[in-house]
Parts: C-alpha cells; sequence; structure tokens
C-alpha cells in the first residue's frame, strides 16, 4: 500500500487516500480507470462516426481512421473495428472529389 501511495499522481492519491489495504486500493484505481476509459471509448466512436477528410491529405485521413481505431481496440478488445468496417469508414468520408473512386 506503501507504495502505491507513493509513486501515483497526487490527484489520484486522493481516491485512495482512506483504503487500508493494497487490493482495496487497487480496486478503487481499476474503478477509476474503467470509468475514464469508457468515456474515452465513447468519445472515440462519436468522433469515428462523424470523422471526415476535410483539409487532411488522404494519407492524413487513413492514419486519423487507424490511429482511432487502434486506440478503440486498446481500449476494449470488443470493440475493436474490423478492416472492411475501416475501409468503409475512410471511403464515406473522403472529399466528394474522391467518391468515384
Amino acid at each position: 500500500l506503501f507504495v502505491l501511495k507513493a509513486t501515483i499522481y497526487k490527484d489520484l492519491l486522493d481516491h485512495i487516500h482512506d483504503t487500508k489495504s493494497p487490493n482495496e486500493a487497487w480496486d478503487m484505481l481499476s474503478t477509476l480507470f474503467l470509468k475514464k476509459n469508457g468515456a474515452r471509448l465513447q468519445m472515440l466512436e462519436n468522433e469515428i462516426g462523424s470523422i471526415v477528410q476535410g483539409n487532411l491529405s488522404i494519407s492524413n485521413y487513413f492514419m486519423k481512421v487507424k490511429m482511432i481505431c487502434q486506440e478503440m481496440a486498446q481500449l476494449d478488445k470488443e470493440a475493436k473495428i474490423s478492416d472492411a468496417r475501416q475501409r468503409r469508414i475512410i471511403i464515406r468520408g473522403l472529399k466528394q472529389e474522391y467518391k468515384g473512386f
């Protein structure tokens, strides 16, 4: 418990200050980060649902979609987006001039 309390950031320390055991502290931190991961996953879902190329080059747009999809998979294995769906997302968000391709 001492090692946990001595090595984490002060803003996290407030969440485990009153815990009595390492397991209790770990469970508290786990719950806290699961909430943050859920919120981040929802934010990424919203972003991937509305992503468009805009002023990005095709390669930068492609990489942005890939990075969002990878982060989603890291947060939740069940949220992994298939390659086929990634292609559909990319094509849907392309500028009008590329729609023919």
